[in-house]
Order: structure tokens, then C-alpha cells, then sequence
């Protein structure tokens, strides 16, 4: 009796689960597909390029960009996001849990206008300062970014606003800062953190490829004590973060020197689905916290 209940209960399992299954015939023509809209140009591209050699996403991309805390992962989305929406009116969206908008509004002027953020945030500026500020301001102030701030954020809210990105402002990047303070993580107990994190990641894949743009989730590498350069064995018990993402990026530099006004750094793309890993140069500027590629 027990196992004639047991098979019953497999059965209906089976039948609540309704996976897509996919013929040969319709793959190959998304592949052919796939290679009509590369060869085509650039109009067709699948592919979002950056000012960053080597630094692409792919249009279906889940990316995590971590690092040690106090790097710069924020202001690194900020130098990327200038160039998208500036240089090529690319639309980007920001959720961003910690940093107020206003924050980021300062960030991104001193980023674009090279004015010290100290002075931009005491409005001790010069009267040069203030019409170079006035005009980046101007600038950004006709720019494609949206930006969502809601501290304890939760992924349903999340996944609302980037529906909404994408259908009415036709966003092509969405990302995702500080992922780790996202409400169903920062609630959760720490026996189904791990589980809770799974989920988090593979809704996140789906909903890249629902919007068929690319998705970038910040985060701290968890426990890193070292002074080494990161890899992607320092996630430790949260290996399953290198397991769903399509992309894996450690920003890298050294910690804070007192008096250095620009300093090397590096982005080591240490998994990558879609294309090679490695590093790639760039420089931080202190004052403004701007990275920038090295021959900038």
C-alpha cells in the first residue's frame, strides 16, 4: 500500500513539473539565428561592449562583480554606467539598496567633471568648478539612467522595476548593488541562507533571459581575510555564486595609500561561459573615485 502511494505521489510530481523541452530543428535555427545577428553588425549585436579591452557582456548574462569591502565595486558601476550612457546613450538601470540617489548624482558628477567628491559634497568650489560641474550636470541630466533606491530590497520589487525598465525606458543593462542586503538574505536564518542564495541567483539568470539583456550583481567576497588577490575558491561555502553565474569579475587593487593621486588596479575575470578569462588593467583615481582603462 505505502509503495503504491509513494509511486503515485512520484507520478504526480512529474506532472506538477512541466519543463520546455526544445527539438534540434528549433536550436539550430536560434544558433543560426545567433550568427545572422553577430555577422550583420553592429546594429545586431548581441553583445554590450565597454570602454574596458576585453569587457563584454553578453545579452543573456548573469555577471558578479565582487571584491573586498572599501575597493570601489560601486564607484566601478558608476565609471561603467558613464560610459554607456553618455558616450553611447546606452539605457541603464541602477538598483541600489544603500547609496541615495543623491549620493550617486554627486558620485557620477565628480566621476564625469574630475572635481574632488569632498568638494562637490561641502560645495567648496571654485567658480571654474561650478560651470564644469553645471555643464556634466547638464549632461547627465539628459542621460537614459534610472535609478531605484529602496533599502531591504526585496527580489519581487526588483524583478517588478526591471519589467518595467525594460518595457518602458528599453533598458539594455540592468544592475544590482551590493546584492548581499537584498531583503530575503538579510532576513534569512543561516541554515537556508545557502538555499535562499540558489534561488536568488538562478531567478536572477531567468529573469536575464527573460529581458534578454544582461544582469550585473555586485557583492562582497564573504570572509576574505587575505591580502591576496581574489579567486574564485574565496567564496568558500557559497561556491554555488561561481556555479550560476555565466560571468565572475574580481575588482582588485591595493588597499588605500595616504598622498597617491592614481593608483593600478585590475578586473580578473576569472570565469567567463562566453569568452576568455584573465585580467584586465585599469586605474583608480582617489579624488574622484573613477576607473578608468589604463591608456585613458
Amino acid at each position: 500500500m505505502e509503495k503504491t502511494e509513494d509511486k503515485e505521489s512520484n507520478v504526480n510530481l512529474y506532472k506538477e513539473i512541466d519543463y520546455p523541452y526544445s527539438s534540434a530543428k528549433e536550436v539550430m535555427l536560434e544558433v543560426v539565428e545567433y550568427i545572422e545577428r553577430r555577422f550583420k553588425g553592429p546594429e545586431n549585436e548581441v553583445l554590450l561592449e565597454t570602454r574596458f579591452p576585453y569587457l563584454s557582456f553578453q545579452k543573456e548574462d548573469l555577471v558578479v562583480l565582487a571584491s573586498k569591502p572599501g575597493i570601489g565595486k560601486t564607484n566601478f558601476v558608476l565609471s561603467l554606467i558613464s560610459q554607456l550612457i553618455l558616450d553611447k546613450q546606452i539605457p541603464v538601470a541602477l538598483i541600489s539598496p544603500l547609496i541615495s540617489e543623491c549620493e550617486i548624482g554627486m558620485r557620477l558628477v565628480s566621476i564625469n567633471s574630475d572635481i574632488h567628491l569632498a568638494k562637490i559634497r561641502c560645495g567648496m568650489l571654485g567658480k571654474e568648478e561650478v560651470e564644469k560641474m553645471q555643464k556634466i550636470a547638464g549632461r547627465l541630466f539628459e542621460a537614459p539612467f534610472y535609478i531605484y533606491n529602496e533599502p531591504n530590497c526585496s527580489f519581487k520589487n526588483i524583478k517588478k522595476k526591471a519589467i518595467e525598465f525594460a518595457m518602458e525606458k528599453h533598458i539594455q543593462l540592468f544592475i544590482v548593488d551590493n546584492f548581499e542586503y537584498l531583503q530575503e538574505l538579510v532576513d534569512a536564518r543561516e541554515n537556508e541562507y545557502r538555499t535562499i542564495l540558489t534561488n536568488l541567483l538562478r531567478e536572477f539568470r531567468y529573469l536575464a533571459n527573460e529581458l534578454h539583456i544582461p544582469i550585473i550583481i555586485t557583492m562582497n567576497i564573504p570572509n576574505l581575510k587575505s591580502d591576496l588577490e581574489p579567486n574564485l575558491l574565496d567564496f568558500k561555502k557559497y561556491m554555488v555564486i561561481t556555479e550560476e553565474a555565466d560571468k565572475v569579475v574580481f575588482l582588485h587593487r591595493e588597499r588605500n595609500k595616504t598622498g597617491f593621486v592614481k593608483q593600478d588596479a585590475k578586473l580578473i575575470v576569472a570565469k567567463n561561459t562566453s569568452g576568455p578569462t584573465g585580467d584586465i588593467s585599469v586605474r583608480f583615481y582617489s579624488s574622484t573615485g573613477k576607473f578608468t582603462c589604463t591608456d585613458f
